[in-house]
């Protein structure tokens, strides 16, 4: 335990980031939501191979949030609606570049994991 706190106050993770996001706080967040939505619904984690494809994934799910947050966005249900149509259709667009087969389910546990750090983010 104090091992961890010790890495916490030294800003060390034992998470590897993809390169592109690793200076990108928003978008790491966006990467834990999505690994975090994947393995509750699945019960497995995601591949190795799809981390640099995740970290693009990251980052387009932070443009889409930012471009739609607006002033009180996060009680507003029409902008969190928005948001999610678009994240239905990333999601969708990433499991078909990448070969997935995600259910439903899955991709609203992911949409709904980065709702939630949308709203301690922005």
């Amino acid at each position: 335990m104090e091992r961890i706190a010790e890495d916490y106050r030294e800003g060390r993770s034992t998470v590897e980031y993809p390169e592109l996001i690793a200076d990108d706080g928003a978008a790491k967040t966006f990467f834990g939501s999505i690994n975090i939505g994947v393995k509750k619904a699945a019960g497995v984690p995601l591949d190795n191979k799809l981390k640099e494809p995740l970290g693009q994934l990251a980052l387009a799910a932070k443009s889409i949030v930012a471009d739609n947050a607006k002033r009180d966005w996060r009680d507003n249900v029409v902008v969190h609606r928005n948001i999610k149509k678009h994240l239905d259709d990333l999601l969708f667009d990433f499991m078909e570049d990448n070969n997935l087969k995600w259910s439903l389910e899955t991709i609203d546990i992911v949409i709904d994991e980065i709702l939630m750090a949308a709203k301690r983010v922005y």
